[in-house]
């Protein structure tokens, strides 16, 4: 395994900017998780297509979509065509955020984590903001941006590009950005983008020996914000300006030019 610096800490005090997943970090999938998200995935097929599905039948698709492709959709579209917007609309709608457990701790933790930071994730922007709302971070992201697959048109997994669309647009540099992932495959392309990555492992073992893609590993969320409090002294008021007014700048780049850069450079 080969990295830029030996510990987490060193690494997140040469971070300028963090990308970080949704399901997963922020919270845990658990098995009572993965098994009402599958039954939402389900009802979801049924409700799309009744002529292809049977509840049984669109379960036991989602289930081997979770288990091969860590997406309880992601079938929905490869072998049948359906809309992957539409399935993922329809299938958030009937999740309920409720079943995941809160955390204050986290939410306060998050107050404190003063780098730049964008969430970039396969779920849709309402299933987003429900989240968040739930789990007391949606303040946490205020006036940060969320990139998700119904507004750029991505699979993390299939192609570094999404990461680099998100350090483009944000205005850093890739040798500079951190990736918060739980999933594997989504830190391949990370690393291929050139960026630092580290893995959440939610309680699993996982050797990173046989990972040489993940670079760093934390148990969950709040490790990874326990470190990197340690690490980074609380930045004075001057550097919280700094901060907003380099980030109103790049507000105010020309969209339509940075536009024609993105889709001659970047296709996704």
């Amino acid at each position: 395994m080969s990295r830029a610096y030996h510990t987490l800490s060193e690494a997140i005090a040469h971070t300028d900017f963090v990308i970080l997943d949704n399901d997963g970090v922020n919270y845990a999938i658990t098995d009572d998780i993965i098994t009402a998200y599958s039954k939402a995935a389900a009802r979801a097929g049924v409700e799309l297509r009744p002529d292809l599905f049977s509840f049984d039948k669109a379960y036991d698709l989602v289930w081997k979509s979770w288990t091969e492709y860590h997406s309880a959709t992601y079938l929905y579209t490869e072998q049948y065509g359906l809309d992957p917007a539409q399935v993922k609309s329809v299938y958030h709608k009937m999740c309920k955020e409720g079943i995941i457990p809160t955390n204050p701790e986290l939410a306060q933790k998050f107050e404190r984590f003063h780098l730049p930071h964008a969430m970039l994730t396969h779920g849709n922007p309402d299933w987003v903001r429900r989240v968040l709302g739930h789990l007391g971070l949606d303040q946490c992201f205020n006036g940060k941006q969320i990139y998700t697959s119904e507004n750029i048109g991505f699979r993390k997994s299939d192609s570094p590009k999404p990461f680099e669309l998100v350090v483009y647009r944000e205005g850093y540099q890739r040798q500079r950005t951190m990736v918060v992932e739980d999933t594997l495959a989504n830190l391949v392309r990370a690393k291929d983008a050139g960026m630092m990555t580290v893995l959440v492992t939610n309680g699993n073992n996982v050797d990173l020996e046989t990972c040489p893609w993940v670079d760093y590993k934390v148990e969950s969320l709040e490790m990874f914000l326990d470190i990197a409090a340690e690490t980074l002294p609380a930045p004075k008021p001057m550097d919280m300006l700094t901060l907003s007014s380099r980030r109103e700048m790049r507000k105010h780049l020309p969209r339509r030019a940075m536009s024609a850069a993105m889709s001659n450079a970047l296709p996704l």
